[in-house]
């Protein structure tokens, strides 16, 4: 599944959310999980999982502005990765 043989995804009906999980840590890496299934920044996995959630992604970039360390949101990249969850999502 999505070039991770080793991906399980389970629901938890308790929890009443969806746990993504990827054995092999290599997998995560890997071209097809970066590239062709998600980016450089979100992998398939994360993807799938935000999907499964019903959840946008959404990538932010850590800078440091008037002395405090805040996340900014990095329009370029999550848009490439939402671009990749949309077929997941059924767009």
């Amino acid at each position: 599944m999505l070039a991770c043989p080793s991906l399980r995804a389970e629901y938890s009906v308790a929890a009443a959310s969806w746990a993504v999980k990827v054995a092999n840590p290599g997998e995560r890496h890997s071209v097809t999980a970066t590239s062709q299934w998600g980016t450089g920044r979100v992998d398939a996995p994360r993807l799938l999982a935000l999907s499964l959630e019903q959840s946008p992604v959404a990538v932010y970039d850590e800078d440091h502005i008037d002395g405090r360390d805040v996340q900014v949101l990095n329009t370029a990249e999550t848009l490439a990765a939402r671009e990749k969850q949309e077929p997941r999502r059924g767009g």
